[in-house]
């Protein structure tokens, strides 16, 4: 989980170069789509990596897996059976103006993060997990974000060095 931390500088260092071409309000509302798109794709590729059911307690893990949720001290997240929770943070002082962890748009996105991995789960308002639901699509951020050539990305096995 050591690129996790760079991958939240990276996403400040973002919205502060937007911030200089954009008001503010737009600027903000950028944020969730962001997270929506990234944390999306990443959430795919965990939940097939990792063989993850689509199950309360796959939905659990594979949160616990992705990467905004690291290091643990900056977004405080916590899993327990069906619940999640964040507690109170590093993220919360950032000084951006546009943290993704208390956001308004925290259960939308984290639903779209769960969507993205399976489908048929869902995150409630206060952030209760369940499963089961009839199956969705993923949110567009996450279509937008699978055009990227690193999206498709796959370690191989190395071939031998031949001298």
């Amino acid at each position: 989980m050591e690129f996790a931390l760079p991958r939240h500088l990276l996403r400040g260092a973002l919205l502060i170069a937007v911030r200089e071409h954009v008001d503010e309000d737009l600027m903000i509302s950028m944020v969730p789509r962001l997270v929506r798109g990234w944390c999306g794709l990443t959430a795919q590729r965990l939940a097939a990596a990792f063989a993850l059911e689509p199950t309360v307690e796959g939905v659990g893990a594979l949160l616990s897996l992705h990467p905004m949720m690291h290091p643990l001290i900056y977004p405080g997240f916590h899993v327990e059976g069906d619940r999640i929770s964040f507690a109170p943070t590093v993220a919360k002082l950032d000084d951006d103006g546009a943290p993704w962890v208390g956001m308004p748009a925290l259960p939308s996105v984290l639903q779209s993060i769960v969507q993205a991995g399976f489908p048929s789960a869902r995150i409630s308002e206060d952030l209760v997990i369940t499963v089961g639901h009839e199956p969705v699509r993923n949110a567009p951020e996450v279509s937008i974000a699978r055009i990227s050539t690193g999206a498709a990305f796959r370690f191989s096995p190395r071939r031998p060095v031949r001298v």
